[in-house]
């Protein structure tokens, strides 16, 4: 692919991500105020489950489908799809069954009622969402983010004028009924896409061995993926405990300005993935190049964020949440801090991945997870939201930190480069930027 076939790429994944997050955002703003505190964290602790879910599934499949999906030629590509769906409605059913019996636990656990009620409606949406997502990993694959950014569009756009009907119409906007929006959203954007991009969709007949093969791969990403998910939601998770929804809810405002800080970052992780799986191709010197490279570019798209949420935390939340929400400014604050090495850790994983070393990346996680889980449960007692965040904090350095020098063992890598490679792009601009991330194929 050439420099302007990689910028276009990372463009239109960018917006993709931008579509997604910005809708995600706006209906935030309005459902922190609709729903009480209670409500909302109640609700936050339901797409905190589901989030496992959703995350099983992609770990089986997403990593897997895009890196045989560029190995097989086109009758090999069509069984993949077809072993790829069925994995993923698999997968779906199952984690939608277990998420049901574990919500009459959680239930009690977490002081959050209507949890037994909401999950049945989570299987419709599994079997919905999942099949839109396996539309984007066959787009992945191609390259083509165009389809991806139109989908996520839609899905937005009709999430959130559902939202806003039903709060005009309703005399109270409930849970369930957000669960049902979903699904419709889901819905419309799975048909439009079927339609725009229908020549990618070429099933084939049942292959076991692409489905086993698919399986045997992601059962290592799903692994971790899904040690990666149960890091990033342990404090909502044990505040739930240790505390009630509203602290939940207090504490995903400053976690979701946080979240929407990354959406660059994430955005082109998305497109250099399958760049470092060619590097490898040709050397692990080459590797380590393009991974300095990147995450030159990754810091340079994430620091003036933190630096700019940092100083104005707390008229970012009053805008965002509003007063009730203020609580959270330090939180926020703490996070941001905790974010400044995320490019090494983003990296660290889809290099991984890409170099056909999953099974160090799971293992990796899993002592992250220790640590976190550790941390957090000494950290909220003692010091309620903010010990959540400095936990946070703690696990995520510590983790990242160990992580580059595991590393370092299979990959030549020059930490100090990174940070002349970013004064080298910041003296020379967009254009130089092209030409020094060298990433037209060879």
């Amino acid at each position: 692919m050439s420099n302007n076939g990689w910028l276009k790429a990372g463009s239109y994944s960018l917006l993709a991500n931008i579509a997604q997050l910005g809708f995600n955002f706006l209906a935030f703003l309005f459902l922190v105020r609709i729903l009480s505190q209670d409500d909302f964290g109640i609700w936050v602790l339901f797409l905190t489950l589901t989030s496992f879910a959703e995350m099983t599934r992609m770990g089986f499949v997403q990593n897997g489908f895009v890196k045989f999906y560029n190995e097989s030629d086109e009758p090999q590509r069509a069984r993949l799809l077809t072993a790829a769906f069925v994995l993923s409605i698999l997968i779906g059913v199952a984690g939608a069954l277990v998420l049901w019996g574990l919500s009459f636990f959680l239930e009690s656990l977490w002081s959050a009622p209507i949890l037994t009620e909401l999950m049945p409606l989570y299987l419709l949406y599994a079997l919905l969402f999942g099949s839109l997502k396996l539309t984007e990993f066959v787009q992945i694959a191609r390259q083509d983010f165009r389809g991806v950014f139109w989908a996520n569009v839609l899905y937005g756009l009709f999430w959130l004028i559902g939202i806003l009907a039903c709060w005009y119409v309703l005399p109270q906007l409930s849970l369930n009924t957000l669960v049902l929006l979903q699904c419709g959203a889901a819905l419309i954007a799975l048909l439009f896409i079927l339609v725009y991009q229908r020549h990618y969709f070429h099933a084939g007949s049942f292959d076991p061995t692409p489905f086993w093969k698919l399986f045997h791969f992601g059962k290592y990403v799903f692994g971790t993926n899904f040690s990666s998910m149960l890091f990033n939601r342990m404090d909502v998770m044990m505040l739930g405990a240790f505390i009630n929804p509203v602290a939940v809810s207090l504490y995903n405002v400053a976690s979701r300005v946080n979240n929407y800080m990354e959406v660059p970052m994430n955005s082109l992780a998305q497109v250099i993935y399958p760049r470092i799986a060619e590097k490898q191709a040709e050397s692990m010197a080459a590797v380590g190049k393009l991974y300095e490279k990147s995450i030159a570019l990754l810091l340079l798209v994430t620091i003036p964020a933190s630096i700019f949420v940092f100083f104005l935390a707390e008229p970012v939340i009053l805008l965002l949440a509003g007063n009730e929400y203020l609580e959270a400014k330090l939180v926020l604050q703490i996070l941001v801090i905790a974010g400044l090495i995320k490019p090494w850790g983003r990296l660290f994983g889809i290099t991984l991945d890409a170099i056909g070393r999953p099974q160090l990346n799971f293992r990796m996680l899993l002592l992250s997870l220790v640590i976190n889980v550790v941390l957090n449960a000494t950290l909220i007692p003692l010091m309620g939201l903010e010990g959540a965040a400095i936990a946070t904090l703690l696990a995520i350095w510590i983790s990242i930190i160990l992580g580059q020098y595991l590393l370092s063992r299979t990959l030549v890598i020059n930490h100090l480069n990174i940070f002349k490679l970013m004064w080298e792009y910041l003296k020379t601009g967009t254009s130089t930027i092209k030409g020094k991330l060298n990433l037209k194929s060879e």
